[in-house]
């Protein structure tokens, strides 16, 4: 106890210090010096309890004094208190949370969290790339992890924990089958030991546990009786932990270490006899699990036994499974006399529709129903999806449609009574909730099947929703999804192009109302829209596809739609990707200047990417040239600034400066990085100066040569910037983060900034220079104006 706190309780009637408490009830003895934290707090706390019986137990005759003595022990109250670092003195709780306050692993934990992230928020401040702050992580992560370890250590020394079963190693003579026995005892501790900790088996240490178990059972199996059962009752524990993630081979060692139970004369419990013979079913030994299952329907299936609902249930799913519906159906009518959960109905609604007969699919619609009469108001959406998942699978789509019109309405609209659909319901509002619905779940073909059946009832679906659809089969990247996807969107564009046709032919706008065709049959596609383009171009380009983006572009110039910055960047993309640098400059002047489209920031990043200095070596012969056409490229971005919103993308501006770098054009680079500053508010960071500093767009140190390179850039760096500070009179203050920004600014100013000799300075006039660079790049009239 502090003294602070100590001065706060001295007036305090009935309060007294744990610490004099300690030394009230314990004798006088010297005691060994402390090793672990565990057995100081341990003997404490036996002291603290035994005292108390060690004085009641002495029969020799009391004074008064000790009679009074022990009658103020009896009506003493002890009340612990802990002193925060910043001085605030709590109550405890109790005895125990004051002994919980001596183990300090708690706080060494949070510790080495904080120094953790306090390091990696260092980094990610500086916009380090990826693998620039990998490489840091995982020099740091060592020694964190290191001291995780110690602090784990002292965890596992203060906790009490139970022995972990262990196999012994002595009926085996030869060895090898002992150190195949040490393997396992050590992988099963492991994993018993991070079980307890978190409840969690990671999956780090279910892999080596199984490993070393199929090691090991040959020599096992020579003496099974050396398992002790606790061993095996672990090794089912862990083995048939329920976690996908973790154990994703859960069933298959269940049905293995069943196997070897069988063998050692070990009975199992009910509930272990439930899983292994659902693991027997999935291991496809159907027969056996079938066989089993019927063997223990008079002791598992009995309507007392703790596995009665268990079992049934998965009578039910292993008769759908096999086909034999009506085994099937006598399991679930035994589980809904009992009231069990109604979604048992789910299989056999599963196993009919996917029958394909007439018969099958009226009596998954009767098995439907009776599972919305039983659940209620209890049907949630989710069993709705499943339900409908289950009749689009099976082409049921008037079933899957009332279903979906029994989620909208609660059951309260019946639609298959009537051959034509309501107006309420047969309406592409109402199909487009169910497109909606089913492309976020990903139940792509049953939405493909949805709009087809939309067609035939003369019902065109919105474009907004085909779309949906189309950039769904495109993500899922499958290749029969993309030949759907595009099937789909070039019947829109065809949809389209036909519109635009007619609307030559007849000089009339046709209304794009819904059914507004009065052809028979099939409603046609909806028309295809900027997104369907838009879609289909980016998609083509992500695919390197150039020819087939050719013939999208030249329908897109023939189904009249506006043109927009993102079609034309996918554009400019698919003509770098394939070289032709020419065309896609070319494409840009007839958009931009011809056409009207207006810029974004994606459109200078393809134009940056396009020059020649980022994708080879050129010529020396050649360079002026490519300076010219970079300071035109700077021209142009600085003719749209407006579309950048008064601030540039850090990326955008670190190819920029790069590009000037490689062309080894200061004058260019100088203007260029003061127009980002004063028109675009840009400051590069430290992390992009020392790039330019180095000359590298990959700053590595992956070996001595490059850390030394690093360390001397960034040395040189802040002793200019240091320098400067105090000869401003600021070299104790630390700089704030506008302060640093600017500094390193100004020293990416003076690091390109020619130097020149006196013989040199006579030739050579920078400040001219500067000016036509700037007249060069579109800001000399702003550089004039003193901005």
């Amino acid at each position: 106890m502090s003294s602070r706190a100590f001065q706060s309780l001295r007036q305090t009637p009935n309060f007294v210090c744990s610490q004099c408490v300690l030394a009230a009830r314990r004798t006088r003895v010297t005691t060994p010096p402390v090793r672990l934290l565990a057995q100081t707090t341990a003997r404490w706390k036996s002291d603290l309890s035994k005292a108390p019986e060690s004085a009641t137990a002495k029969p020799k005759r009391k004074t008064s004094y000790e009679s009074d003595l022990e009658e103020a022990r009896r009506s003493l109250t002890v009340r612990y208190y802990e002193q925060e670092p910043t001085g605030e003195i709590n109550e405890l709780e109790s005895e125990d949370a004051f002994v919980r306050s001596l183990d300090g692993t708690t706080e060494l934990n949070k510790d080495l969290e904080q120094e953790y992230q306090n390091i990696m928020d260092i980094v990610e401040g500086k916009n380090a790339n990826e693998r620039f702050r990998a490489q840091f992580e995982k020099e740091i992560l060592g020694a964190i992890e290191e001291k995780r370890r110690a602090a784990e250590g002292v965890k596992d020394a203060t906790e009490a924990i139970e022995p972990i079963p262990q196999i012994s190693e002595k009926p085996f003579r030869k060895e090898s089958q002992r150190r195949l026995i040490r393997k396992l005892n050590t992988a099963l501790e492991r994993a018993d030991k991070s079980s307890r900790r978190g409840g969690v088996i990671p999956k780090r240490n279910l892999i080596p546990l199984w490993r070393a178990y199929q090691a090991a059972r040959q020599t096992l199996a020579l003496s099974w009786n050396s398992v002790p059962q606790p061993a095996w009752d672990l090794l089912w524990k862990l083995f048939s932990y329920d976690d996908p993630a973790s154990n994703p081979n859960r069933l298959s060692h269940v049905a293995s270490l069943a196997k070897d139970l069988s063998a050692a004369n070990i009975g199992l419990t009910p509930a272990q006899q439930v899983l292994t013979i659902e693991s027997l079913f999935v291991e496809n030994w159907e027969g056996d699990a079938v066989k089993n299952w019927k063997r223990c329907l008079p002791t598992l299936g009995a309507e007392d036994s703790s596995t009665f609902q268990a079992f049934w249930e998965l009578g039910v799913r292993m008769f759908c499974e096999t086909g034999d519906l009506d085994q099937g159906n006598r399991a679930a009518e035994k589980l809904l006399e009992h009231n069990s959960d109604p979604r048992i109905l789910m299989a056999l609604i599963r196993t009919y529709s996917e029958q394909g007969t007439e018969e099958a699919h009226v009596r998954a619609w009767e098995i439907y129903r009776r599972l919305l009469s039983l659940l209620g108001p209890k049907m949630k959406l989710e069993d709705y999806d499943q339900v409908i998942s289950y009749f689009l699978a099976a082409n049921q789509i008037e079933n899957a449609l009332q279903a979906f019109v029994d989620m909208m309405t609660s059951g309260s609209r019946d639609i298959t009574r009537s051959k034509t659909l309501p107006p309420t319901i047969g309406n592409k509002f109402f199909f487009g909730k169910w497109l909606k619905r089913l492309i976020g779940a990903g139940e792509l073909d049953g939405a493909h099947s949805v709009v087809k059946f939309m067609l035939g009832k003369q019902i065109q679906a919105a474009p907004i929703h085909i779309n949906g659809l189309i950039g769904a089969w495109q993500r899922s990247g499958g290749v029969e999804d993309l030949e759907k996807a595009d099937e789909i969107a070039w019947k829109m564009i065809e949809s389209r192009l036909d519109f635009v046709r007619e609307r030559r032919e007849k000089a009339a706008e046709r209304d794009d109302g819904p059914g507004s065709s009065q052809e028979p049959g099939p409603a046609p596609y909806p028309r295809a829209t900027l997104e369907t383009f838009s879609l289909m171009a980016e998609n083509y380009r992500l695919r390197q596809l150039h020819e087939p983006m050719m013939r999208l572009w030249q329908a897109f110039n023939q189904a009249e739609i506006s043109h927009d910055a993102f079609m034309m960047n996918q554009l400019l993309e698919s003509y770098l990707q394939y070289g032709q640098v020419e065309e896609g400059s070319q494409l840009y002047r007839s958009l931009v200047s011809e056409g009207g489209v207006k810029p974004n920031s994606h459109t200078f990043m393809v134009l940056w990417k396009m020059h020649a200095i980022n994708r080879s070596h050129i010529n020396p012969d050649d360079l002026l040239n490519e300076m010219d056409n970079a300071r035109s490229i700077f021209r142009e971005m600085m003719k749209f600034e407006g579309v950048f919103g008064g601030e540039v993308d850090g990326q955008l501006a670190r190819k920029i400066l790069h590009t000037f770098r490689r062309l080894r054009d200061n004058h260019g680079f100088l203007v260029a990085l003061t127009a980002l500053r004063n028109n675009l508010n840009f400051l590069p960071t430290e992390l992009l100066v020392l790039e330019l500093a180095v000359g590298t767009t990959n700053l590595v140190w992956d070996n001595p040569r490059s850390r030394q390179r690093l360390r001397t850039e960034k040395k040189r760096m802040d002793l200019d910037i240091m320098r400067r500070r105090e000869a401003v009179g600021k070299g104790a203050e630390e700089a704030t983060p506008e302060e640093r920004a600017q500094e390193l600014f100004e020293y990416l100013v003076r690091f390109y900034t020619p130097q020149r000799t006196e013989e040199m300075e006579g030739v050579f006039d920078d400040e001219r220079l500067l000016e036509d660079a700037s007249r060069q790049m579109g800001v000399y009239d702003q550089s004039r104006s003193g901005q």
